[in-house]
């Protein structure tokens, strides 16, 4: 279903122009718990990813000077809140981690964040039906 403001062609060349203006690569990883004979733990499995080469890139970029505070280690600490533009249809929860500098496999699982930039999403603003990206908010995690 497109907008009445747009139809659907209007809407893929949107989608095709912001793609030119995402060139990160990136990966989504949304979290699970699993349980074991020790309790529970937290593991992470690839949801999406995406590259400017084949067309599905990313964008990160500043949202405005202010700082937030998140609490971290039970403890208020200021966090830069990041706006990350993704694909269209891009289905992001928050909680979700996206790291920045690699396109890792669907369904692979991602045992350490360490080597890229690694973000948590706060916010996000897919569902559109005439969506040209999906935008999140997001803070810097290490």
């Amino acid at each position: 279903m497109t907008s009445p403001l747009a139809n659907a062609a209007d809407l893929a060349l949107m989608r095709a122009q912001a793609q030119q203006l995402a060139p990160e690569s990136w990966s989504l990883v949304h979290p699970t718990d699993v349980n074991d004979a020790q309790g529970s733990s937290q593991a992470w499995a690839v949801a999406a990813s995406g590259t400017l080469a084949a067309g599905t890139g990313g964008r990160l970029m500043p949202a405005g000077y202010q700082a937030s505070e998140q609490v971290i280690a039970a403890r208020p600490s200021a966090a830069q809140t990041w706006t990350i533009t993704l694909p269209a249809g891009t289905v992001v929860y928050p909680q979700d981690r996206i790291i920045i500098g690699t396109a890792l496999a669907v369904a692979a699982a991602v045992t350490s964040f360490a080597a890229y930039r690694n973000f948590e999403v706060v916010g996000t603003t897919y569902g559109h039906t005439a969506e040209a990206a999906v935008r999140v908010a997001a803070v810097e995690v290490s």
